[in-house]
């Protein structure tokens, strides 16, 4: 179970993450997401990463912490980073939690 929040319940403040150029290279490149059959590419443009949806929509990815992106109620948190790639990412929406995608090779 989700545990719910009271009025009462700390709130935790943490300083926005800038991420750097070499954060920005790692996640950049197309990934392959069988649970929803779709492809995605990851870009980098004006200094910020931006996600090419299916259906040709393009989302900017807002930081979080380092490899971890929100954009349009999805978070992206790239992992398995090896060579200055991330292998992967977790793809979160509302409630389907937990989606892989792939980079492809």
């Amino acid at each position: 179970p989700i545990p719910i929040l009271s009025d009462d319940s700390p709130m935790i403040a943490f300083d926005a993450y800038r991420p750097t150029s070499q954060d920005h290279a790692e996640a950049t490149g197309d990934y392959q997401c069988p649970e929803i059959a779709a492809n995605i590419r990851i870009r980098g443009e004006n200094g910020m990463l931006i996600a090419d949806m299916p259906l040709g929509d393009a989302m900017t990815l807002r930081p979080m912490k380092r490899h971890v992106y929100a954009g349009n109620n999805l978070v992206f948190s790239f992992h398995r980073v090896r060579e200055g790639k991330a292998q992967a990412f977790r793809l979160d929406q509302w409630r389907a939690l937990g989606m892989q995608c792939e980079r492809e090779a």
